[in-house]
């Protein structure tokens, strides 16, 4: 059984559904309520400004994320991982002893994210380093090699002997010298596409707002 404060939380659940441009993935699986659930952060000068969650568990595993994508908001990265489990608790009501484990793994959603967040953050700078790398190289060739100038066009001109009896002609042949300059090669980027990743968490979302529905009717009963 759950209590009403948990009731109310399904009842109307916040931050529910997937983040395709988060900045930083959690991932839990509890080895004891069987639950597995992710929430994505958006991040904005180390301050979580969005939130969605997706859990394939029980009703309190659910509610427990709630809680956490909501306290975690507006927050700073250094700040979240200050958040204590007992503030979770307190928003849950009371809880057996059971359903308080599923609330420990719903609570490690927090470091879970901020690790994807410096990884994926960390990934991004070797990546920037690796494009910008090559481009400076180019351009410190083109400042050392001496640019040669297109040389003119030479004209060579040929005079014809004057025939008899006709009016002295010139006959000019104009021979043309082309300078080709070696193209420098611009550095290659391989863009890899992505694909979205296929998993259990796919029908998650519809499955939430069953239960959501399923709340509301029987407390209104």
């Amino acid at each position: 059984m759950v209590n009403e404060k948990i009731l109310a939380i399904l009842a109307n659940p916040k931050n529910v559904g997937q983040m395709r441009d988060a900045d930083g993935v959690g991932k839990v699986k509890g080895e004891k309520c069987h639950d597995f659930s992710k929430l994505f952060i958006k991040v904005e000068d180390r301050t979580i400004t969005e939130t969605r969650f997706q859990t394939y568990g029980n009703a309190v595993s659910i509610a427990a994320v709630s809680v956490v994508s909501e306290l975690i908001k507006g927050k700073t990265i250094d700040e979240i991982l200050q958040i204590k489990l007992d503030e979770v608790l307190a928003q849950l009501g009371n809880i057996t002893h059971e359903q308080k484990e599923c609330v420990e793994s719903s609570f490690g959603l927090i470091p879970s994210c901020v690790n994807s967040y410096y990884r994926k953050l960390e990934k991004k700078n070797i990546e920037t380093e690796t494009e910008e790398k090559p481009i400076k190289e180019v351009k410190a060739k083109q400042k050392q090699e001496p640019k040669t100038q297109p040389k003119e066009e030479t004209k060579q001109e040929e005079k014809t002997e004057e025939e008899p009896k006709q009016s002295a002609a010139k006959t000019i042949k104009i021979k043309k010298i082309e300078i080709v300059e070696p193209a420098n090669e611009e550095p290659k980027v391989e863009v890899k596409e992505e694909t979205d990743e296929i998993d259990i968490f796919s029908e998650i979302d519809e499955i939430t707002a069953k239960i959501s529905e399923a709340v509301k009717k029987m407390k209104n009963k």
